[in-house]
């Protein structure tokens, strides 16, 4: 059996970084060599089931030890941004990078640029952009079975706000085909623990968001909230309904005639619209992001659609300094230079 051709390594050995290895295994042609994790703990016991693997404690030394094609960076948020540069650095010539991609958007901006002057491929891992059901999802919006876009909904219980709207941000954008123009935010007061260490601070809160074209948006990430995530899509001819967890997707759209009355008319016949039968595997989804990256084709989730997310949860938080005001983007200014301890 011939040896495979490109080397990955990963960078943090959490839940996420078992998951991005989980996602190697399942792209042709590439071996993780190395990986690297600050609890020995953790590290040793993941050698111990794979042995063929190098393992470090420290980044640097396994840049300096290792040649890789590929990196996976899944560290907390603060980390992003010099792992990143140091990868380059060392000749990697492929980056996959945790969401939130930055810890400000200065340093997001640096990320991108020192790719972009090293030929280094640059994705930032928000999942859905390569998910086929979302990809499915995004054309019928876009070929207008449910018309024109109006609102678009997301809740979730409990949520750490920055760790989960960097998902939502992004697939707004990606459904919508349309950028946010404004976004206003409002906070919690501070009492979830973060999982991750007290010196990480991600309030859960909520944001209205204002897109190009008159679409508007309300994100749900409050700590009070008690219920299982759920996506809503209303247009002028139809909504969409997506509970993740619980795999149901609906989408329901006028027909025939009802379609040419105006998105106001009392009776409509909205119908369920079949969609094709598929059950998403997120490590599956995952490793066509890394094949995708491995290519030479367009990066559907790229540096510039992470910071895009990372600027809307700045602006959150500037909103919410200033009593909810609307935040308009793009941010200037010292609001470049804002440094956050996001997960």
């Amino acid at each position: 059996m011939s040896k495979p051709s490109k080397r990955a390594a990963i960078i943090g050995l959490g839940g996420q970084g078992q998951a991005h290895y989980a996602a190697y295994n399942g792209v042709e042609d590439v071996k993780v060599a190395a990986v690297c994790e600050i609890s020995t703990e953790r590290l040793v016991a993941f050698i111990d089931e794979n042995p063929d693997v190098r393992g470090y404690t420290n980044a640097d030394e396994l840049l300096e030890n290792e040649q890789c094609d590929i990196l996976s960076i899944v560290t907390n948020t603060p980390s992003h941004a010099d792992l990143t540069v140091a990868a380059v650095e060392a000749g990697v010539s492929a980056v996959l990078c945790e969401k939130p991609m930055a810890h400000s958007l200065t340093s997001a901006r640096q990320m991108i640029d020192i790719c972009t002057a090293k030929d280094v491929r640059l994705a930032i891992n928000h999942m859905r952009r390569w998910s086929p059901r979302y990809h499915q999802l995004r054309d019928m919006l876009k070929n207008g079975q449910i018309g024109e876009i109006g609102s678009l909904v997301y809740a979730s219980g409990g949520a750490l706000f920055a760790c989960i709207a960097t998902h939502i941000f992004d697939l707004m954008r990606m459904l919508t085909g349309r950028e946010i123009l404004c976004v206003s935010g409002r906070f919690d007061t501070f009492r979830r623990p973060n999982p991750r260490g007290a010196q990480f601070h991600d309030p859960g809160g909520h944001a209205l968001v204002q897109f190009e074209g008159d679409s508007r948006a309300f994100l749900d990430l409050s700590e009070n909230l008690g219920v299982p995530s759920w996506f809503d899509i209303h247009g002028s001819l139809g909504r969409v309904h997506i509970e993740e967890e619980r795999r149901i997707w609906q989408v329901f759209a006028r027909q025939a005639h009802d379609r040419e009355q105006p998105p106001w008319a009392a009776r409509n016949t909205n119908q369920p619209v079949e969609l094709a039968e598929t059950h998403e595997n997120w490590t599956t989804v995952l490793s066509a992001g890394i094949t995708e990256l491995l290519g030479d084709g367009p990066v559907n989730s790229s540096g510039e659609d992470g910071y895009a997310a990372l600027e809307a949860i700045v602006a959150a938080h500037i909103s919410h300094e200033n009593g909810g005001v609307p935040v308009a983007l793009p941010l200037t200014g010292d609001d470049l230079l804002r440094e956050f301890t996001f997960t």
